[in-house]
């Protein structure tokens, strides 16, 4: 996250001036995603350094036209692929194809193109994935192409799924305050797309639109996915609110935006510990009226930003601090206890229960956190080689961790049911354990 930031300073330096390069870092840096999944064991934040990275280095031999900036272009997409696989490369290339269609340079794309470049890629890239299918064959191919490729975008994989506004609300919430910034940013850059001066609007809207569809599209959903279009959207904030601080244009609708936002979050604040609504993760009265005052201290923000954009930008810069560690410290405690309490207990009492032979196995469950819960390697499998844990069952004392909707497909295999809470159920073998968690 650091060094993100730090590129992101640097590149946007580099190309517009101190003022939008402050006003992008700080953008990035302070909103709730990037403080969550800076802090989170996911790959996510890797992937988006490089796919980043080598849009930035696309750029800037856009700019310079020196030919050496798109060769680290090539380099960046083969480190993101190997950091999560093919949208890698599907990312930065079609962002930058539509970069250069948009905006008629179609001379970049012997730069882009040229032989040894793609060369240096597949020298960095294919090695990894030629040893993996030598090694793993079919089942590399079934668990990382099929499942991870092509079903977590046509399925829904392990109950992440959600609307298709899934990722409006996402933004919403995840890049507030600056998030008001993002429509007279992506305007300017789609309607000035052949205006040099406007260059690093476009390629930040394309950026910005093509991941957020992308991930739209998806069946399968979860809030880090859209994570790579925050750096774009964190530009285009600071370029719009720059040209506030200077002078050059006001965006009072993007303003105007903020205070509505802000307005309806603090009022639905106030009002909401006295709707008596029933609430699975219980937080006091105060938390939600400390929450509407940051949003109505927003709002008159916004306003501010029309007359003293500098000041209020700090003002808005110094609340958003305050609201993630306010966050941190009172609203993801409780919301930590309730999402892996279950997981926590069963991952525990497997480890202690388990003989050192014996099996801990997920099924249609992505949790991570069940092996560092469990200090102990984690068998993971789905409904493409469930064969595989009643192979186990047979011969080995095993504890499976998966869903209620999920439990029956196992019961065939001998598999019981130990204990069920909420949205997972702990299965066991006749001789893995008598007891059953507390």
């Amino acid at each position: 996250g650091t060094l993100l930031s730090m590129m992101t300073f640097f590149f946007v330096k580099e190309v517009k001036g101190l003022m939008p390069a402050l006003l992008a870092a700080l953008a990035l840096l302070l909103n709730i995603e990037f403080f969550v999944y800076s802090h989170s064991a996911v790959t996510d934040m890797t992937l988006a350094f490089f796919i980043t990275a080598s849009l930035y280095a696309f750029f800037l031999g856009a700019h310079t036209g020196k030919d050496r900036w798109f060769l680290w272009f090539w380099v960046a997409s083969a480190l993101a692929v190997l950091t999560k696989g093919v949208v890698g490369l599907l990312f930065p290339a079609v962002i930058a194809g539509g970069f250069i269609l948009l905006s008629g340079r179609r001379d970049l794309i012997r730069s882009i193109l040229r032989p040894s470049h793609i060369g240096v890629f597949l020298l960095i890239s294919a090695p990894w994935f030629a040893v993996q299918l030598m090694v793993n064959g079919r089942e590399f191919f079934d668990a990382f192409i099929v499942k991870h490729h092509i079903k977590r975008y046509s399925d829904v994989i392990s109950s992440h799924g959600g609307p298709f506004y899934y990722y409006f609300l996402v933004l919403l919430a995840g890049f507030f305050p600056w998030v008001a910034t993002l429509v007279p940013g992506i305007y300017r850059g789609l309607k000035e797309r052949l205006d040099i001066n406007s260059a690093l609007y476009l390629l930040c809207s394309i950026w910005v639109l093509f991941v957020f569809v992308f991930f739209s599209i998806s069946r399968t959903k979860l809030p880090n996915y859209i994570f790579p279009l925050f750096p774009a959207a964190a530009i285009l904030s600071g370029l719009v609110m720059a040209e506030m601080v200077e002078g050059a244009r006001r965006s009072k609708a993007s303003m105007v935006t903020l205070f509505i936002l802000a307005a309806i979050l603090a009022s639905a604040l106030f009002a909401l510990p006295s709707l008596g609504l029933k609430m699975e993760i219980s937080y006091s009265p105060e938390f939600f009226y400390a929450l509407a005052v940051l949003f109505t201290i927003a709002a008159a923000f916004s306003i501010g930003a029309l007359y003293r954009p500098l000041q209020a930008f700090i003002g808005l810069s110094t609340l958003t601090l305050v609201l993630v560690v306010f966050l941190r410290l009172y609203a993801l405690p409780p919301a930590n206890i309730y999402l892996q309490k279950s997981l926590h207990d069963y991952a525990k009492f497997a480890r202690l229960n388990l003989p050192s032979g014996g099996v801990l196995a997920t099924y249609e469950v992505n949790k991570p956190s069940i092996a560092f819960y469990a200090r102990r390697g984690v068998v993971k499998a789905d409904q493409s080689n469930i064969q595989r844990l009643g192979e186990y069952a047979q011969t080995t004392p095993m504890m499976v961790i998966t869903t209620p909707g999920r439990a029956e497909d196992l019961k065939k295999f001998g598999f019981k049911p130990l204990d069920t809470r909420g949205d997972f159920v702990l299965l066991g073998t006749e001789s893995a354990a008598k007891a059953s968690p507390k």
